[in-house]
């Protein structure tokens, strides 16, 4: 029978996710640890994901299917998850990669000292089967702000996985958004890491991420994920202002986030027409001071660009 208090929580969302499932739950119930549920969240699949995951619900009572009636993206997909949880901890894993054996059984020992977060590192895997460690951090935090600091200078890596949780952080207050799949765990971390000040950072490697040439965040430039990055984006820098955490470094990162959209296939106009950016940060004085006279003359090039089309068009 499945522990209806289980220990840890290991929330696993899914979409189109069939292929690559049935290799997840497997390292799930190799694991070491046992004391666990498994909450397979599926997010209106349309191939055979949640047919893979009542099968081995059957086998293991450990798993348990979450049906969402609708789609929603990642970042509901797994508030549906974690508001379902029943364990004191809540550990996060893609249902396109794998936890080595004893992943929970580290992550756990590394709460005993009353840690509500713990944040570790993973090993990013390309499908030629290359192998390249991502460590979690690169600095020394000692505060909440030398952490805020050492995110936005991306010397701590911000991804939800590799990590563990305790679960009561996770309230009615945290924001979502639907249809938010790019930059999702970025903003539910900087609002977790407010909630607590006993938060650990290792750079043991306790995940192992997938690389998948179509994935959301591997694939191909789209309207649709520029439009998540410029929410996610936005968002995030109003975030850290309207609360006084580190304000400028707020906005150099975001600024310089928008501005380096150019060279990966976005235009000017889909950037400045999609209703999504905070225009007034975006100053020829402000990106000259954030970002470098480089970008000012990229910057102007977008606008005499936008404005030429514009006119041909009247």
């Amino acid at each position: 029978m499945a522990n209806d208090t289980p220990l840890i929580s290991i929330v696993i969302p899914v979409y189109n996710a069939a292929g690559y499932l049935p290799r997840c739950l497997d390292s799930v119930t190799a694991q070491t640890l046992t004391d666990f549920e498994a909450l397979v969240v599926n997010d209106c699949s349309t191939d055979g994901s949640a047919a893979v995951a009542r099968e081995y619900g059957l086998r293991d009572p450990r798993i348990r299917l979450i049906d969402k009636p609708r789609n929603e993206g990642t970042m509901l997909a797994r508030r549906s998850g974690y508001e379902a949880a029943r364990g004191e901890f809540v550990v996060f894993c893609d249902g396109d990669d794998i936890m080595p054996p004893d992943a929970l059984e580290r992550l756990h020992a590394l709460t005993a000292d009353g840690t509500d977060i713990v944040l570790a590192g993973l090993r990013m895997i390309s499908p030629d089967g290359g192998t390249r460690l991502k460590p979690r951090i690169r600095t020394d935090v000692r505060t909440r702000d030398d952490i805020y600091e050492a995110l936005l200078r991306q010397r701590i890596t911000w991804y939800m996985c590799a990590a563990i949780f305790r679960r009561t952080l996770f309230g009615n207050n945290l924001e979502t958004f639907p249809g938010q799949c790019v930059n999702e765990d970025y903003m539910m971390l900087l609002q977790l890491l407010l909630l607590t000040d006993r938060v650990k950072f290792v750079n043991e490697y306790v995940y192992d991420y997938l690389l998948q040439p179509g994935s959301m965040t591997q694939g191909a430039p789209s309207v649709d994920k520029l439009h998540q990055e410029l929410r996610a984006n936005r968002w995030s820098c109003d975030f850290l202002c309207r609360r006084g955490i580190q304000p400028d470094l707020a906005r150099w990162l975001y600024i310089r986030r928008v501005v380096k959209c150019l060279p990966r296939g976005y235009t000017r106009r889909q950037i400045f027409d999609s209703g999504l950016l905070d225009e007034k940060l975006f100053t020829i004085a402000n990106i000259n001071r954030y970002v470098g006279p480089k970008y000012v003359f990229k910057y102007l090039y977008w606008s005499a660009a936008g404005w030429l089309r514009g006119s041909r068009t009247k």
